[in-house]
């Protein structure tokens, strides 16, 4: 069975080769992963993104922040 990210891979380069012409890929946050981005950008167009909003903290000068 295929992972969706894996088959919205395999759907963008299927339209690139079929004669599609496309500038840039937009997705929601749920595609938007570091594999799907590289994916995306070896195709030769750009994508397009919301990146997920993480509980991740990081630590700088004795602060701790999380990511805007």
């Amino acid at each position: 069975m295929m992972h969706k990210t894996d088959a919205a891979i395999q759907l963008i380069r299927n339209a690139l080769t079929a004669g599609i012409k496309a500038g840039y890929v937009l997705m929601d946050t749920w595609f938007t992963t570091e594999p799907m981005l590289k994916n995306i950008l070896d195709t030769g167009i750009h994508a397009i993104g919301m990146v997920k909003q993480l509980q991740q903290r990081y630590t700088y000068n004795g602060r701790q922040y999380t990511q805007p």
